[in-house]
């Protein structure tokens, strides 16, 4: 399943701490090297992100890139 934030202000904490807990898995797909919306996301619902695939040479992540990462991770 998926969640698309498309906005982060105000972010949305009752809704994700309400969705996160139901998976066994929680990725957070992110175009920075350093994981803000993972971070946010423990620091404003207190769950538990298990990774961050990132992507931060400036261009987008294509399907098969993308998909690729996330088996790895899961």
């Amino acid at each position: 399943a998926t969640v698309h934030l498309r906005q982060v202000w105000p972010f949305p904490a009752e809704e994700i701490a309400g969705i996160v807990p139901r998976f066994g898995a929680a990725l957070t797909v992110e175009n920075n090297a350093r994981g803000q919306l993972a971070r946010v996301i423990r620091s404003e619902c207190g769950v538990r992100i298990d990774g961050t695939v990132s992507r931060y040479d400036g261009l987008p992540f294509t399907p098969a890139a993308l998909a690729g990462d996330v088996r790895r991770r899961i």
